[in-house]
């Protein structure tokens, strides 16, 4: 049986759809397939996949440390080759995600494919393009762009959507007022904005904060809004839910919110606005219409109109969204689908292997 590795040089495995999905489809194509990763005690829930990951962990503190030092990428990629190397090695088919896997993988003697889930000129970009890239797996044709500007003789290139797998599409009926924010939950994707449009919203509008936050960050939020949870009108959930429940979960929510507090983000950091964030992709296969900031990555919600993009963060603006939605909600979670359809990570994945392998 052939191998592959993903070498995936960040903590957060269980919520990387994409890394997930490659994983999955390797295996659907006859690899034995394996992750080498890192873990923090921040992100957990890596149960499910003990026997697909090889990891170590770095005790947190000595995170915190290095990454103000700017000296954690660098330990990580030393991590790395004297942990996960010969694993990197011997394996027939090898992907670095983003610069740092990929120059791992490369130093560890493979020929790798460059996965792109972030989008930075860094130093670890450059030494990737001294080896050279054979192919770019990137979420966009935009993020390609950007990544390799400049670039004398850019690399080859396809798209792969940070998009679920999905085995069937379901219009759901959202019957109910159910709102849902799905993602890490933080003041800078405006969790507060989305908690304050309950107060211009009927009494019977209800919202989910839904995935992983700062314990610090969520005590904060239950002490201000403990009105809210005790009359039934917010949740806060920080339980993991595994990739083939998250579409189940969303179908019963009246719209989803991909939203972007640009008080608190720079528009000048690109990763940001380019980014057509997973959240986005999910919505679309649970048939969910989208509430979301009007920034490049999330133009596909203007263009296929399944959803509403909003230039100002506030709760009035995102209440009148909700009022928007609620007028055609059943057309949004059509057209939701639709765009899905035309998104599917397996499809494009197995027409890139499809030319690897011939």
């Amino acid at each position: 049986m052939k191998t592959a590795v993903i070498v995936f040089p960040d903590e957060w495995l269980p919520y990387s759809p994409t890394v997930l999905n490659l994983l999955q489809c390797l295996k659907e194509r006859g690899y034995r397939a394996k992750v080498v990763t890192v873990r923090s005690s921040l992100f957990r829930n890596f149960e499910g996949y003990e026997n697909d990951v090889a990891s170590f962990r770095v005790p947190r503190l000595l995170q915190r440390i290095l990454t103000r030092l700017r000296l954690y990428k660098l330990l990580k990629f030393l991590l790395f080759l004297l942990i996960h190397g010969r694993a990197i090695r011997k394996a027939d088919i090898s992907f670095g995600v983003d610069s740092l896997g990929f120059v791992i993988a490369r130093l560890a003697g493979q020929k790798p494919y460059y996965v792109s889930l972030e989008v930075l000129h860094d130093p670890w970009l450059r030494l990737a393009l001294r080896f050279g890239i054979p192919h770019v797996l990137i979420q966009t044709k935009e993020r390609y762009d950007w990544l390799f500007d400049g670039v004398t003789e850019p690399p080859p290139y396809s798209i792969l959507p940070n998009a679920p797998i999905v085995e069937s599409r379901v219009l759901p009926a959202q019957t109910g007022n159910e709102l849902v924010y799905f993602g890490y939950i933080a003041a800078e994707h405006g969790a507060e904005a989305c908690i304050g449009a309950l107060q211009h919203l009927a009494a019977d509008y209800r919202l989910t904060l839904k995935g992983p936050a700062h314990d610090e960050y969520v005590d904060t939020l239950k002490a201000k809004y403990q009105s809210l949870i005790d009359a039934g009108r917010l949740t806060i959930d920080t339980s993991y839910a595994a990739p083939e429940e998250v579409i189940p979960f969303l179908r019963r929510f009246a719209a989803g919110f991909c939203l972007y507090d640009f008080d608190l983000i720079s528009r000048a950091d690109f990763n940001y606005v380019s980014c057509p964030s997973g959240k986005l992709f999910h919505y679309l296969a649970a048939g969910v219409p989208i509430i979301g900031s009007d920034i490049l990555g999330l133009q596909l919600v203007r263009e296929k109109r399944c959803g509403v993009l909003l230039n100002e963060l506030t709760p009035q603006r995102i209440a009148d969204a909700v009022r928007a939605i609620e007028r055609d909600r059943q057309g949004f979670a059509q057209r939701c689908l639709e765009a899905s359809a035309e998104l599917d990570f397996r499809e494009h994945f197995d027409r890139f292997m499809a030319m690897v392998e011939r």
